[in-house]
């Protein structure tokens, strides 16, 4: 499962010029490239592909038995009203597929930090051994939307296109968009094939959208004539988990969680809240959400609350002015909230040490510290479950030399927070994958 801080789902807005800006022609494959000026990792092919020819005699000629290739039928737009969409046809660039045959690696660990001059997305495992997969400048303005299977999506707020990069190979695939375009959320499906993400051509207009990576296709579902907007963000065997997002760009969650119809996007179970923080579990029914900011804090107490989605959000916590619960993430089955707890007053005198700040797990009404209060201006920005018990956690603080972040990881057996990685900047996303 994938969550995000609400204040750290975008990543700047410096423009950064482009020769390729354009929306995919009607009917036209978008085909993937890469553009000058624009940095990335890459794995070199492990193969190449080899042609078998075999004539077989055959009464008045020969057979010859190839492999043919064939563009994507264009899938139409989904209800009516929709926008229509061009089918797109991603070309992996100077990489080679993974093999069918190969089994999914459990527990690829990705994550993504914005530093001053660039943004690095970093794969590796709970055992270490991390890389840079991709490196984006900072004009580029990339915001990482979630990862599922081996794919991270992504788009640029300099072109308004839409990307994903297979961490596998490195490959990168533009799937499309026109400046002034954004994109929210991604959900991906549990084989990691498709996902479906919301599409916004304007400000106050929006479009549920569903991308097939094996084919390229990207077909339009429901479209939203004016905000809120549904943002899917967790894929799974109970339809699609989303929450709400105002109309226009930039601002905090909007009031609630749905579950969609993956086929159509529409909502099938809704529930009503005023959001702050939250955590979608990977179970595509549970969320926790604390309701409240620091400013809010200092003026009254705000709980913190579990939500089946479709049943109104049951308080689980609640403490006095002088704390911000911020939730950051959530076993797959629901059972336990992963939430931090920072002072919100000066005065932080003996706080370091004390058992009511820090970094907590909720489960059952029971309150247990993983971590203390710092002290300094440190936070955790997002967390991934590795199992129902064992999580890794993003925790980004500033120091003479500027922003820093570490990648930490939490054992079931117990002791201190683990570092599996470290990166210049402020990390925004964290999720964990099958590779």
């Amino acid at each position: 499962m994938t969550d995000m801080r609400d204040d750290l789902d975008e990543l700047g807005r410096r423009l950064w010029p482009t020769t390729d800006a354009l929306r995919p022609a009607e009917g036209i494959p978008a085909r993937s490239r890469q553009r000058p000026g624009r940095r990335f990792w890459r794995f070199e092919p492990l193969v190449t592909l080899a042609a078998a020819v075999l004539l077989v005699g055959v009464i008045g000629g020969a057979v010859v038995l190839g492999r043919s290739l064939s563009s994507p039928t264009p899938v139409p737009a989904g209800p009516s009203g929709s926008s229509p969409v061009s089918p797109t046809s991603p070309t992996a660039t100077a990489s080679s597929s993974p093999s069918p045959t190969a089994a999914p690696v459990p527990h690829v660990i990705v994550w993504a930090v914005g530093g001053a001059s660039d943004t690095v997305i970093r794969v590796g495992t709970a055992s270490g051994g991390f890389r840079t997969v991709a490196t984006f400048p900072q004009g580029v303005d990339a915001t990482i939307l979630g990862a599922g299977g081996h794919h991270v999506l992504f788009w640029e707020g300099a072109n308004g296109h839409l990307y994903d990069i297979d961490i596998n190979t490195g490959a990168i695939a533009d799937h499309g968009g026109a400046a002034g375009d954004t994109f929210h959320g991604a959900a991906f499906s549990p084989d990691g094939t498709q996902v479906e993400y919301l599409q916004q051509t304007d400000p106050n207009t929006g479009q549920i959208r569903l991308l097939d990576f094996s084919t390229g296709v990207i077909t339009g579902l429901l479209t939203f004539p004016s905000g809120p907007f549904d943002v899917p963000r967790v894929w799974s065997a109970a339809g699609i988990a989303a929450n709400l997002q105002p109309a226009g760009n930039g601002g905090p969650p909007g009031a609630g969680f749905a579950i969609l119809d993956p086929s159509t996007g529409a909502p099938v179970a809704t529930t009503n809240s005023r959001v702050g923080s939250w955590a979608i579990a990977s179970d595509g029914t549970h969320a926790a959400e604390s309701l409240g900011t620091p400013a809010t804090n200092d003026i009254a107490p705000v709980p913190l609350s579990t939500v089946v989605i479709g049943s109104p959000p049951q308080a689980v916590l609640s403490e006095n002015a002088n704390h911000f619960l911020a939730v950051v993430g959530l076993t797959p089955d629901g059972a336990t909230v992963l939430y931090s707890d920072e002072p919100t007053m000066g005065g932080y005198a003996g706080i370091t040490l004390s058992p009511d700040y820090g970094l907590f797990t909720l489960s059952a009404g029971h309150r247990t510290q993983v971590a203390h209060y710092s002290g300094t201006n440190d936070s955790y920005a997002a967390a991934a479950y590795l199992n129902d018990s064992d999580f890794v956690i993003a925790a980004n603080s500033v120091g003479p030399s500027g922003p820093t972040s570490a990648l930490l990881q939490h054992s079931s057996a117990g002791g201190p927070l683990t570092p599996l990685d470290t990166a210049a900047g402020a990390a925004s996303f964290v999720s964990v994958v099958t590779g």
